[in-house]
């Protein structure tokens, strides 16, 4: 799956990391990027609520809404079709602002998503998911569009209880890729930047991302106990 809960985290760290590089503010355990994330459950917050109800009307039921410690601020509505075969994931995140994602769940293990979000086209998606990116369309249309696109391909389903699981999951499968590829690239932090800073400090910010990656691929692969391994970017 290819949830873009981690764009917020990319527009937060990388806007973050570059306010470090220039102004030398300590933010680094601010924007840290989790590997991992729990789900804690959390109220549905009244301003994703018409999202919500969005979904809900495209025949998505409500499974649960949760907030995300690792990432202060972050709260998580997720939806899912009475297969479950599609999921509707609604993001609310005090700087980032909010989305939404319609995830479909393909049976060879790959997925297609559409999103509404503004920073989706920043991030290269992981190799088994396309994504679609509508900016600022409404639900309706990333339910019409998703379907669309996935057309009479095989789907995988989940059960309601396996929602938060999945998604668990698929956050750290995508930290896992990005990290093992050597993080960010310097393409990826030159969009998020979008202009705004300078090629030195575009450059410095990715090779303080690429750093941060190559510590949390050690972390893992000693959690693992395997030996260690050069990023492949």
């Amino acid at each position: 799956m290819d949830f873009v809960l981690i764009l917020a985290l990319a527009f937060v760290v990388f806007s973050g990391a570059a306010v470090f590089l220039v102004i030398g503010t300590p933010l680094r355990a601010l924007f840290h990027t989790p590997m991992r994330i729990r789900l804690v459950a959390h109220e549905i917050p009244g301003t994703v609520q018409p999202r919500v109800d969005a979904f809900v009307a495209r025949g998505l039921r409500v499974v649960g809404s949760w907030r995300v410690p690792q990432m202060p601020g972050m709260r998580v509505v997720g939806l899912l079709s009475a297969q479950g075969d599609v999921l509707g994931i609604v993001y609310r995140h005090p700087i980032a602002g909010t989305w939404s994602d319609i995830v479909v769940l393909l049976a060879d293990d790959t997925s297609l998503t559409v999103t509404n979000s503004p920073m989706a086209g920043q991030m290269d998606p992981p190799p088994w998911s396309r994504r679609i990116v509508l900016v600022r369309q409404p639900e309706e249309a990333l339910v019409g569009c998703a379907l669309a696109e996935a057309g009479e391909a095989p789907r995988r389903h989940l059960r309601d209880d396996e929602f938060a699981e999945a998604f668990i999951d698929a956050h750290a499968r995508e930290m896992a890729w990005r990290a093992g590829r050597g993080g960010a690239t310097l393409e990826e932090v030159s969009r998020v930047a979008g202009g705004e800073y300078s090629p030195d400090v575009v450059g410095r910010t990715a090779a303080v991302m690429q750093r941060r990656a190559a510590k949390q691929v050690a972390r893992l692969e000693a959690e693992a106990g395997e030996p260690p391994t050069e990023p492949t970017h």
